[in-house]
């Protein structure tokens, strides 16, 4: 009995002429219109692009008034005559303030950590010249706060990504053969 050869392997589709695709059938032959494909991409971009732009508009709208505390503020001290903390989160607090001669009242928003505020208490504030009703407690960032950690989580989730699709060896080293 004579032993049996193996099966000589099958060339590739491209050797034997015939187009890419499964079964036979080029992407360009099948029964979607390629501008139908390429419209598809395009509208998932641009929705892509939209829904980010909605996002950037509300973190500016969310943010404006703590920009402009960071660029131009005045530190004092106040004294708290109201708080409310009938919602979610710390709570608030209502103070009153003298800019200029003037009596003035604003609320800010009392610490996540380290206790609450009492009517009567006194507080660090800076207060915006310009709308002395926008106020917060001096030193205190919280939206900026919560920036960084949504900017940090974003990067973790990025690079992690970025290291899950890096090849993991290098380019293949060849050894060259010494001319004869």
């Amino acid at each position: 009995m004579t032993p049996r050869r193996a099966k000589k392997p099958k060339p590739s589709r491209k050797r034997r002429g015939l187009p890419p695709g499964p079964a036979g059938v080029a992407i360009a032959q099948s029964t979607t219109p390629e501008w139908l494909l390429t419209a598809g991409m395009y509208g998932a971009f641009a929705l892509v692009a939209l829904g980010g732009l909605a996002i950037c508009v509300f973190l500016a709208l969310g943010t404006r008034d703590e920009i402009s505390l960071d660029r131009h503020h005045r530190t004092t001290t106040a004294s708290v005559t109201r708080t409310d903390t009938s919602g979610r989160g710390p709570g608030t607090a209502q103070v009153a303030f003298s800019d200029a001669g003037r009596q003035r009242t604003a609320w800010v928003e009392q610490p996540w950590f380290g206790g609450d505020v009492a009517v009567g208490e006194h507080l660090r504030i800076e207060y915006s010249p310009a709308h002395p009703s926008v106020a917060r407690r001096a030193g205190a960032h919280d939206m900026l706060s919560f920036a960084a950690a949504v900017a940090a989580v974003a990067l973790v989730a990025t690079v992690s990504e970025r290291l899950r699709r890096r090849p993991r060896h290098g380019r293949r080293r060849t050894r060259t053969r010494p001319a004869i």
